[in-house]
């Protein structure tokens, strides 16, 4: 197993490439085995560089702080590939959020307007889709590729920001598909956005959010949202969970033009807001395949398997 490859061969390993979830996962593990708090740097002293896929750790900061605490030098750099062609690095660790996409001409990259995407990934029809040359700096677009022989392009799934055309530079801003069942039109990349703002208000308290499910009961017009704290909630005073509620509640309806509107006209009930202790979150085995922050079900079926 990785635990007993890194007991005896720790000490030689200087870089680590992990999925942020992935590796929190492990130190729970390890610490589990151990019956005490683990921090890696136990088992990889000599680490240098932590290189975490995917497109945001923004939720993961926090709890990452402590797994990866006392390695002083330790760099993080983002690193985004997919079976699609998708390959993204950053090239300055000192840049959050700036990646550039591999252009050596193994892979075509077009650009589809985010304005042309239905919420759940469609397009629309005409939809349009341009090569570099035809893309605005500034602007968001989903990503789409295709081999150099150019014979069938493959949607990524993921919206990207671009930064600079020379080279190709962009900031990933997460998958393309919504939340909006009852018209909330939620996206990823800004309820992860509102959640690290809250876990960063929340540092002075001793707890934070390590995991979050958006759900919806459509027929009742009602928000079901499920968030999963650091510690046991007997631990947490009643005030300031929901405190953190309606924290979460202001964040959406300022972000998100949808959701403001329908509480405003009332046609989406006030949010019902659920918390789970660490651990909730893995017990349900929610973590087949790549997860997602949304439960896109008509009756936040996850949510309730989860509670």
């Amino acid at each position: 197993t990785m635990l007993d490859q890194l007991r005896t061969h720790g000490k030689e390993v200087s870089v680590l490439v992990a999925h942020p979830k992935t590796l929190i996962d492990f130190a729970l593990f390890v610490s589990q085995q151990e019956s005490r708090f683990v921090a890696l740097k136990e088992l990889m002293p000599n680490l240098s560089v932590y290189v975490f896929t995917g497109y945001d750790i923004s939720l993961q900061r926090t709890e990452l702080a402590y797994v990866l605490g006392g390695l002083p030098n330790l760099k993080w750099m983002q690193w985004c590939y997919s079976p699609s062609g998708l390959l993204a690095w950053q090239e300055d660790v000192n840049i959050r959020q700036r990646l550039r996409l591999l252009d050596d001409g193994q892979v075509f990259y077009e650009f589809v307007p985010v304005e042309d995407v239905y919420a759940d990934g469609r397009f629309v029809r005409n939809y349009r889709r341009y090569a570099t040359d035809k893309i605005q700096l500034g602007q968001e677009y989903l990503l789409v590729v295709s081999t150099k022989a150019g014979l069938l392009g493959v949607s990524t799934g993921q919206v990207v920001k671009i930064l600079n055309i020379e080279p190709l530079v962009v900031a990933m801003r997460g998958p393309v598909v919504r939340l909006c069942g009852m018209a909330e039109n939620f996206r990823e990349d800004g309820v992860l956005e509102a959640l690290a703002n809250i876990n960063m208000a929340l540092v002075s308290h001793g707890v934070f959010v390590r995991e979050a499910i958006f759900g919806h009961m459509v027929a009742a017009r009602t928000p079901t949202w499920l968030l999963e704290v650091s510690r046991p909630l007997g631990e947490v005073p009643q005030p300031l969970l929901e405190s953190i509620a309606k924290w979460l509640h202001a964040e959406m309806d300022l972000r998100w033009e949808g959701y403001r509107k329908g509480f405003k006209e009332a046609s989406i009930k006030p949010p019902q807001v659920h918390f789970v202790p660490m651990g909730s979150f893995a017990a349900a085995q929610t973590m087949q395949g790549e997860f997602s922050h949304f439960d896109h079900s008509p009756d936040a079926a996850m949510v309730k398997k989860i509670l």
